[in-house]
């Protein structure tokens, strides 16, 4: 609900902005009493918008104007659909959502289905992580993997590359150099909650994109980046997102998966390896079910 504000209230000041524009090119605004206010009004918001896009071109490599601000309509569109979602302004300061390094798991690996359904769970995309997917893994008998990004919080944009790299070859969500080191080619079943944040969504969001990619859950957390603070002339404050500089463009927040199925309760890996009910979790269920549905529907 605070999203949609946000983006109501920063397209009702691109309004005002560009009205207050056309007024000082084409003539000036009457002063009779049901006009004066509404200059005072576009003035005080455009220097506002005008301070907010130069943040934003400081701050947001890819939020670009200056080619489009000649048709005002293409600047309105822009920042509705690509930067209103992603900022956030308020009257008091904001608190930036910490993301939660406890109780992470490092690359568990579980078979299930008679060793034919690799299940991997990263609650971090960390360069750990990276090294315990890289190491000698046959993959040659597995049909199928679960990728469970349920807890996955934390990491670096770099080591979310890597991983990434293993799963698919290009993407139009990040930048994604093509290396040799595709290795998960098989068909491929996301799991993702509310707490797949940070790193971790844009991982889900990168992977959301790709062919032979199942996603199921709920929808993620809707906080990929760390934001900058800023406070306007006006006592507003905003917080502009620090998008790291892989970023190819803006995904629209939070993903979306396909199949909704409850992302809780998660069932840890020691219970999943010692007892090898992974039942008991309906997103693992889900997913190896959904695979082996379309398993019988493609023998048919």
């Amino acid at each position: 609900m605070r999203k949609l504000l946000t983006a109501g209230l920063t397209f009702l000041a691109m309004f005002f902005n560009l009205q207050a524009e056309d007024s000082c090119l084409n003539s000036a605004v009457s002063d009779s009493p049901s006009n004066s206010k509404k200059p005072q009004v576009a003035k005080q918001l455009a220097t506002e918008m005008q301070q907010l896009f130069t943040l934003l071109k400081q701050q947001n490599k890819l939020f670009k104007p200056a080619p489009v601000m000649r048709r005002r309509y293409d600047i309105m569109n822009m920042v509705a659909k690509e930067v209103s979602p992603l900022l956030e302004v308020s009257e008091t300061p904001f608190i930036n959502k910490k993301h939660s390094k406890s109780e992470s798991e490092v690359f568990p690996v579980l078979f299930l289905e008679n060793n034919t359904i690799l299940y991997i769970r990263i609650d971090g995309a960390t360069d750990s992580a990276f090294k315990s997917l890289n190491k000698t893994i046959d993959c040659s008998k597995m049909e199928a993997c679960i990728l469970d990004l349920r807890k996955c919080s934390n990491g670096s944009a770099e080591a979310m590359l890597k991983i990434l790299g293993m799963f698919i070859n290009e993407s139009n969500v990040v930048t994604l150099q093509r290396q040799q080191n595709l290795k998960f080619s098989m068909p491929k079943f996301v799991l993702v909650g509310p707490d797949t944040s940070g790193t971790g969504e844009l991982l889900a969001a990168s992977l959301r994109k790709a062919r032979n990619v199942v996603m199921l859950g709920e929808p993620t957390g809707g906080h990929p980046f760390h934001y900058k603070q800023f406070q306007l002339k006006s006592g507003a404050y905003v917080n502009i997102p620090q998008l790291p500089e892989c970023m190819k463009r803006i995904p629209h927040f939070p993903v979306k998966p396909e199949v909704l199925s409850s992302p809780q309760p998660q069932t840890a890996f020691k219970i999943l390896k010692t007892t090898g009910k992974f039942r008991q979790d309906p997103s693992i269920a889900a997913a190896v079910d959904l695979y082996k549905a379309l398993q019988v529907t493609r023998d048919i």
